[in-house]
């Protein structure tokens, strides 16, 4: 009864979250509202399964994958401070369908044992995040990331890839769907140090000063504070996710993603304690 509950209100704050991102979004763009619904519908589904191969792909595919992929459509020019190019209407159109339709397949060859269906379901998801991926790609060579934001956000999508296509190869290699959960076991630093908190770590680095910086001064003070040695980060932050994915160091590698990662939470609470004084 909980568990219905829950899904009843996840789907009522996607489908608000939904309605108020539209209003905000150009008209243009309003076709990214339903990446996070589908991104809700995935946690809803995975609410339903018991298997892990299953539940963990639509968490992380779905719930995670699709929002990610939704946002950086408008955020990832927002962040490089660039124009958006042109087409990135058309890629926001045609990929959610081969990203959700692919998202479900999986699930069900997943859910049911059946390595083809899966493979199948992987290889559109695949497809999708290509199409999705190619704006990305034309506005980085439009203008290149030269800020901690950028490079946080354009190497979490990096990881996301090498996450899609490491996972389909090892399921591509897996006599059976049971035998796929021991070969994705490598993947797990990237799907969460190198993807989703270094994504995550790169969005707060360029939101928080937006929302707390109060004015254009306020907003340069607090990005300053954010990204007091970046690069350094950044860098060990994907060299701990490198070193772990290909299986040297391993304890080497969890401390340099940590501390990359880790790092970004004092220098928050400094900005915040700063922006508050200055309020």
């Amino acid at each position: 009864m909980l568990g219905y509950l829950a899904g009843v209100v996840v789907l009522a704050h996607a489908l608000g979250l939904a309605t108020r991102i539209g209003r905000a979004v150009p008209g243009r763009l309003a076709g990214t509202v339903w990446f996070y619904v589908a991104a809700a519908a995935a946690l809803l589904a995975e609410m339903g399964l018991g298997l892990r191969l299953a539940h963990v792909h639509l968490n992380v595919l779905g719930w995670v994958g699709l929002a990610v992929v939704g946002t950086q459509f408008t955020l990832w020019p927002t962040v490089l401070r660039t124009r958006m190019v042109p087409g990135l209407e058309r890629a926001v159109r045609w990929s959610l369908p081969a990203l959700a339709a692919g998202l479900a397949v999986v699930a069900v060859g997943l859910a049911t044992q059946r390595r083809l269906m899966a493979l199948a379901g992987l290889a559109a998801y695949a497809a999708g995040l290509a199409v999705a991926l190619v704006p990305f790609v034309r506005t980085a060579r439009q203008r290149p990331p030269h800020t901690a934001a950028s490079w946080m956000l354009g190497a979490g999508m990096a990881w996301l890839v090498v996450s899609v296509v490491g996972d389909l190869g090892a399921l591509a290699a897996s006599p059976r769907v049971v035998d796929l959960d021991g070969r994705v076991t490598r993947l797990v630093p990237a799907v969460v140090a190198g993807f989703a908190l270094q994504t995550l770590t790169g969005a707060l680095t360029y939101l928080l000063p937006v929302v707390f910086g109060r004015g254009a001064w306020g907003n340069r003070r607090l990005a300053g504070i954010l990204e007091l040695g970046w690069p350094l980060r950044v860098a060990a932050v994907n060299l701990g996710v490198l070193g772990l994915v290909a299986g040297v160091l391993p304890a080497a590698g969890w401390w340099l993603a940590g501390l990359g990662l880790g790092s970004f939470v004092p220098l928050a609470a400094v900005a915040l304690a700063a922006s508050t004084r200055r309020r």
